[in-house]
């Protein structure tokens, strides 16, 4: 009983272990230096994945700032960042829904910081 109970428990752990390896973060740090409010979704190119996800958008102000995002993502998954004013007029990046290709707007989940993204 007591080998039985230690196996589970090893089991368990090493399942709980390679979880949480295989979990990642990476963050954008955005800049809007624009007239007017943008709208920015982050894609994973790998999955049918968005941040922030179910139909909602982030808004960056000009006056907000640079901001921070901090996606929980996957280890080794490429994000790409999209965004976009009112009426699609202007987009940065890969724009809404990923309409545009864009190497320079993509980073590999590896828990590091995307910094000096400035939309102009």
């Amino acid at each position: 009983m007591k080998k039985t109970l230690a196996a589970l428990l090893s089991i368990a752990l090493t399942t709980s272990l390679s979880a949480t390896a295989s979990a990642q973060s990476l963050t954008f740090m955005i800049d809007n230096e624009y007239t007017k409010d943008v709208k920015i979704e982050f894609y994973s190119t790998e999955r049918n994945h968005v941040w922030p996800g179910n139909g909602e958008v982030y808004v960056l102000g000009p006056s907000d700032g640079t901001m921070s995002y901090p996606l929980s993502c996957r280890t080794d998954e490429l994000i790409c960042f999209g965004a976009w004013t009112e009426g699609n007029r202007d987009s940065w990046g890969v724009g809404r829904e990923m309409e545009f290709d864009c190497t320079d707007c993509c980073a590999t989940c590896s828990g590091q910081t995307i910094e000096d993204i400035i939309l102009n």
